[in-house]
């Protein structure tokens, strides 16, 4: 779930979206359950069908990234320097696309669902 296609699906719903940002957001989508991560995964228009898109953009996700470092911690120690962390080190994978309204028609769902979204503009909340 690290592709251009899912960042720009944050971007739609959050706005700006930086490398922490787009990490704490996937740790959201993963808080959504197996399900919805599974649909959302496989396709990011997919996720026009989750209820409440804030939780996304309001940094709830850093908490679940949290948690997993805490339980790593807990287990292995704080010596240990194999921590995974979540943030990788490459660009995500598929192509980049910046035109707003290219990244629109790929994601009709979420087109339709935010008439207005947060592509090109700072982060917000979405309501």
């Amino acid at each position: 779930m690290y592709t251009w296609r899912h960042w720009n699906a944050a971007e739609m719903v959050c706005g700006f979206v930086s490398d922490d940002v787009f990490t704490d957001w996937r740790s959201w989508v993963i808080s959504l359950g197996r399900e919805n991560f599974g649909r959302v995964a496989e396709d990011p228009d997919n996720l026009a069908d989750v209820a409440n898109l804030s939780g996304g953009c309001e940094s709830g996700g850093e908490i679940f990234g949290s948690a997993v470092s805490g339980i790593y911690f807990e287990r292995h120690g704080f010596a240990d320097e194999a921590f995974p962390i979540l943030e990788p080190f490459e660009s995500p994978r598929g192509e980049q696309v910046t035109d707003p309204q290219a990244i629109r028609r790929a994601m009709p769902g979420l087109a339709a669902r935010i008439r207005e979204d947060g592509l090109g503009r700072p982060p917000r909340t979405f309501e």
